[in-house]
């Protein structure tokens, strides 16, 4: 993942940031205030979202949600609001802003503020953006609390989450003015259960559709693992065993096709998954069901036993698993091997050869360039791929030259450079020096295209070139350096 250092000046002192692509960073620093100076406002950036256009807006409006954890209400008075971490003092919030304690206030962020004192001077961009509650003059407009988010599209919110060890995070429903829910409960009922899992799973598994929880714009397994630590943190503690998770990805295969079957339990003695026997706490396997299977996990100990149950849907359709050619590309007189597995097709046709085995391969030398066609039929249904074959010119040998001899009345450093060797087929070359004859010397690089070696004595050298194209093809050359 790509990052960069952001580093700004706030209230005297400088925060410097690691930032990577698709996160959002907290940022916390202590009150700058003298000795003699009331204790630091007890207030927290808690919720930031993005409304739909509605009725009365042509556009999205943006929100912020401020929480109070103190035992005191807190007057905003004095404070400073601000989407530019270079310019703490921003938008001062007016009096008459206050939060009970333990409370919460929502601020809206729409450019109007004649709508209102809780209404921001500017508005929340939609794009990667920086909002920050600043102390006033007192504490030098020190940074109360801020954060960096990642884009928000409309009906989008990010907040502080209920786990301490992942500050913020995407709210999958938003709660202006009320506690923050767990980014994985995904339905809104205030719990993460298996019915969050299976939203989760349906998201993963369509075209299209997102399971992006932690923002970094992709649906993959870390998503999976925030959702563990959502369910783990917001789990009531019962006795016996409990499946966290038990899932199939993809949930819907080829015949032929593998799928990824995974699982984690809490609290079990011992788990079996039915039709293959005992198996670990946590884990995964690969399974090639032929027909559509419901896989059942069982977690139990002295006293209970819960179970899980999970579909994997196999399409009996002519899928063609793979048609390859390897190599791809070849000189002419040189074979390929084209291979492929349809194992759900009744016929297969590979063109120019006929009816062939559903899973299978063929050795080919194509006089020229050739596209290849495989057909996979199951009643009515086809599916085809074709794979292209390119047959270059019968290798040519390159051509080698160690370049001129050499004459010299004293000792020294002497070079040898073969780069006016060339290949007619453009191929790269490779390179190998050798000495032949004369007083024996090291050579730099004997494997380089320019070499040198040390003379220490006088008499004839003769050094052998050979290059070689990779293809089969070789020349060699030599060259004198005569020392008197």
């Amino acid at each position: 993942m790509s990052a960069r250092v952001r580093q700004w000046m706030v209230g005297g002192g400088t925060i410097r940031l690691l930032l990577g692509a698709g996160l959002w960073l907290l940022l916390t620093a202590p009150l700058l205030a003298g000795a003699d100076a009331p204790a630091g406002p007890t207030v927290l950036l808690n919720e930031i979202g993005m409304s739909p256009a509605g009725p009365e807006t042509e556009s999205p409006d943006g929100w912020l949600e401020l929480y109070n954890y103190g035992q005191s209400a807190v007057d905003l008075d004095g404070l400073c609001l601000s989407d530019d971490p270079a310019d703490p003092r921003g938008w001062p919030l007016p009096a008459g802003l206050v939060i009970p304690a333990g409370g919460y206030l929502v601020l809206r962020l729409d450019g109007r503020p004649a709508d209102g004192p809780d209404h921001a001077p500017f508005p929340l961009m939609s794009d990667t953006g920086f909002l920050g509650l600043f102390a006033g003059e007192d504490y030098l407009h020190a940074l109360v609390d801020g954060v960096y988010f990642p884009e928000l599209t409309a009906g989008t919110t990010v907040g502080r989450s209920p786990r301490p060890d992942y500050p913020w995070g995407r709210v999958a429903c938003p709660t202006p003015g009320t506690g923050n829910g767990f980014t994985a409960d995904l339905d809104c009922d205030g719990r993460v259960d298996a019915a969050d899992l299976g939203r989760l799973m349906s998201a993963w598994q369509q075209p299209g559709a997102s399971a992006d929880l932690n923002g970094d714009g992709l649906s993959d397994r870390q998503d999976l693992a925030l959702f563990r630590a959502d369910f783990l943190a917001a789990a009531t503690p019962v006795d016996g065993p409990a499946i966290v998770f038990f899932q199939a990805v993809p949930g819907e295969i080829a015949a032929g096709q593998y799928t990824l079957l995974s699982w984690e339990t809490v609290g079990a003695d011992e788990v079996e998954l039915a039709g293959v026997g005992r198996v670990s706490a946590a884990g995964s396997l690969y399974v090639a069901p032929d027909t559509t299977r419901v896989y059942t996990l069982l977690a139990r100990d002295e006293t209970a036993e819960v179970a899980a149950d999970l579909t994997v849907t196999v399409r009996h359709t002519p899928a063609i698993i793979y048609f390859l050619a390897d190599p791809s590309r070849i000189r002419k007189g040189e074979s390929t091997r084209l291979s492929w597995a349809a194992p759900a097709a009744e016929t297969v046709i590979l063109d120019g050869f006929g009816e062939v085995l559903p899973t299978g391969s063929l050795n080919l030398s194509p006089a020229e360039t050739t596209t290849y066609r495989l057909l996979a039929r199951r009643g009515e249904a086809e599916a085809s791929a074709v794979v292209t074959v390119t047959a270059e010119a019968a290798n040519r040998p390159p051509v080698a030259y160690a370049g001129l001899d050499q004459f010299a009345s004293q000792t020294g450093t002497f070079f040898l450079d073969g780069s006016g060797s060339f290949d007619p087929d453009g191929d790269p070359l490779q390179f190998l020096w050798t000495q032949v004859f004369g007083p024996p010397v090291l050579l730099a690089d004997p494997a380089a295209v320019k070499t040198s070696f040390q003379a220490v004595a006088g008499g004839t050298y003769i050094f052998y070139l050979q290059v070689t194209d990779g293809f089969g093809g070789f020349a060699s050359d030599d060259v004198r350096i005569v020392i008197w």
